[in-house]
């Protein structure tokens, strides 16, 4: 039972107005009766009855209606933010990821619980953070803390995170590899997470890419990846583009342009090394038995996004 003093104007975007106590069909006239005299309101939510009662003259006299879940969650946002009591105490709305950190808990049996039905007073909200980003939930904590246990007993994590988290050894330095859902080798970034079979695929060339190839150390040698990963044209142009911008002379329009074309046939180089040292990376990982014969290149750049297209 959640109770508070709100402003009675405030209840009528949330279709909690005149009309739920009257009915669909009442008059303008009866609307208005209904309303006047009235500034601030004592209203109760019963979400055990699922019913929404005001007390209009502060007489103790309440007037009750019975409301959807929808409503109920609507006008418990608002309670809470008015200062609603409930068993006696302030109601407070937590957001998932507090309630996570305060009781232990994982987002995951939280969206379960919230999902099945166990927690019903959940609202998904504005993102407080990133004003694009998906919608934050708010939970009830006093609901959450009378079935606290039974939400501890539900699985911390699904299927797919269970597999995210399987650890593969490397046979040969016997590090673990695991797939990351962050920046980390250019994976998946700005795309959605691959399936866990193919994130772990990349891993492990991404581990055997970065620690049994030489590929970190050649990418730091421009002049090594320029002569050895452009055609004879391409090296004789970018020789020719080294000596233009020592020798000076140039408009600020001309110096950029001449660094523009520069820098592509950087990355062009750069691009070409780093697919030979993924192939490298690929036959060492199935010499190791981490992967198929039948993996390509194709497959790991489905998954991690190469320097340059």
């Amino acid at each position: 039972m959640y109770e508070a003093t709100v402003n009675a104007k405030s209840l009528t975007p949330l279709g909690a107005g005149a009309k739920l106590f009257l009915g669909p069909s009442a008059s303008k006239g009866e609307i208005r009766k209904w309303w006047r005299g009235i500034n601030t309101i004592r209203v109760r939510l019963d979400t055990e009855a699922m019913t929404f009662c005001v007390d209009r003259a502060g007489s103790g006299n309440w007037e009750c209606a019975p409301v959807s879940g929808d409503l109920a969650r609507r006008l418990l946002v608002l309670l809470v933010h008015r200062g609603a009591t409930a068993n006696g105490r302030r109601a407070a709305l937590i957001y998932r990821s507090t309630a996570a950190k305060r009781y232990g808990l994982t987002p995951y049996q939280i969206e379960q619980a919230v999902s099945s039905g166990l927690l019903r007073y959940a609202v998904r909200v504005k993102n407080p953070h990133y004003s694009s980003g998906p919608p934050a939930l708010l939970i009830e904590e006093a609901e959450l803390a009378e079935k606290l246990e039974t939400v501890r007993a539900l699985p911390r994590r699904s299927e797919a995170e269970r597999e995210w988290r399987r650890v593969v050894r490397c046979p040969v330095c016997g590090g673990a590899i695991r797939p990351t859902r962050g920046p980390a080798a250019r994976a998946w970034r700005g795309a959605a997470a691959p399936a866990p079979g193919e994130a772990r695929a990349a891993a492990v060339v991404s581990h055997f890419l970065h620690l049994h190839t030489a590929y970190d150390d050649v990418r730091q040698d421009q002049w090594f990846v320029m002569h050895h990963y452009l055609t004879l044209e391409e090296g004789a142009r970018a020789m020719q583009l080294e000596d233009l911008l020592k020798g000076g002379g140039l408009s600020r329009h001309e110096e950029r342009d001449l660094v523009v074309e520069l820098n592509e046939l950087w990355y062009r180089a750069l691009a070409r090394m780093e697919r030979a040292f993924v192939e490298e990376a690929i036959a060492r990982a199935k010499e190791a038995g981490l992967l198929p014969e039948d993996y390509t290149t194709g497959r790991y750049y489905a998954v991690a996004r190469p320097l340059r297209p």
